[in-house]
């Protein structure tokens, strides 16, 4: 897998493009979220391992019920500075240690993923780059992206939860 990972130097202002990474043939992106023994890692020894929060920002990611990804503070930041370039919306309930498909089911159909999401572009002023789900087949969580990924300026216009009046 080394072999097709992206092995330069990152930063949050040069992260590179797909099309850069198709370019020279590295077109993988590994981000490690380095806490307990993997905060001790020595990222330098190994090129292509990234620091996950050096480039992504991130919503919460412990709800404990349905209503919890409906709640206005679902979308607040959480790890990550918020100039981070890549935004990670988590969307699942945790009910640790055995997670349900029933609950991904339910939340991972397409109007409650599309709302939340539109609901975190809106608060915070992006397009998640990134969408963790659990059991990503229940659902409709590849349309929801699909959908997402539109033209930018249509689905930031779609966020708006009314029509401006002049």
């Amino acid at each position: 897998m080394s072999g097709m990972a992206w092995d330069r130097p990152i930063r949050p202002d040069t992260v590179p493009t797909l099309r850069e990474m198709i370019e020279v043939d590295r077109r993988v992106l590994v981000l490690v979220w380095q806490r307990g023994p993997l905060g001790k890692l020595q990222f330098g020894e190994t090129p292509w391992l990234h620091r996950q929060f050096d480039l992504v920002q991130e919503t919460p990611y412990e709800f404990k019920a349905v209503h919890d990804l409906n709640a206005a503070e679902s979308c607040r930041p959480n790890e990550g500075a918020p100039t981070n370039p890549l935004f990670l919306l988590n969307h699942w309930v945790d009910t640790s240690p055995y997670f349900l498909p029933r609950n991904a089911r339910r939340v991972n159909a397409y109007a409650p993923l599309l709302r939340r999401a539109r609901q975190c572009m809106s608060v915070r002023k992006r397009l998640p780059n990134l969408v963790a789900v659990d059991f990503f087949e229940e659902g409709d969580v590849v349309r929801v992206a699909k959908t997402l990924n539109e033209d930018p300026p249509v689905a930031a216009r779609r966020i708006r939860t009314a029509p401006a009046r002049h």
